[in-house]
């Protein structure tokens, strides 16, 4: 049994400051990431368990990751659409709805839609512009591409 204090009287932390500060103890979505890292997002949904239709923004976000990675393109653009309405000043969630807009429903112009109004909320956020000149040069590209007869 200890008989003295973990930290000498000089070193102890008072009550307030204790209490304010906080852990991540949400084991459940640090079990989803884990899965979707493993590549396995049947295993990361089923995690989620009741929570896998909650409107957390942490929850949103690994929903759209794992319907993203089972192939459910238009269900994971609703669900980055829903993350970005309640989120709407975190530039990750615009960043990841142009992404699944893009690689999972081939929609490059609903990926620019997302980018240009996470831009209204978070103006001249590098990543943001970022991303919005990379898909716009990529689309002129497949444009031209397109519009050039018997260029491949």
């Amino acid at each position: 049994m200890r008989t003295k204090p973990l930290l000498p009287p000089s070193m102890s932390i008072p009550c307030s400051k204790a209490e304010s500060i906080t852990v991540d103890t949400d084991f459940t979505l640090r079990a989803v990431e884990g899965w979707l890292e493993l590549g396995c997002p049947q295993a990361a949904l089923e995690e989620l368990g009741d929570r896998k239709d909650s409107d957390e923004p942490k929850v949103l976000w690994y929903r759209v990751q794992i319907a993203r990675d089972l192939g459910q393109g238009i269900e994971a653009v609703r669900l980055g659409t829903r993350l970005t309405a309640r989120e709407p000043g975190d530039p990750a969630g615009w960043l990841l709805l142009a992404s699944v807009c893009v690689a999972s429903a081939h929609h490059p112009d609903w990926a620019i839609r997302a980018l240009k109004t996470g831009l209204i909320y978070q103006p001249g956020n590098i990543d943001l512009l970022e991303a919005l000149i990379c898909l716009v040069q990529e689309k002129d590209s497949t444009s031209m591409e397109e519009a050039t007869p018997g260029r491949r």
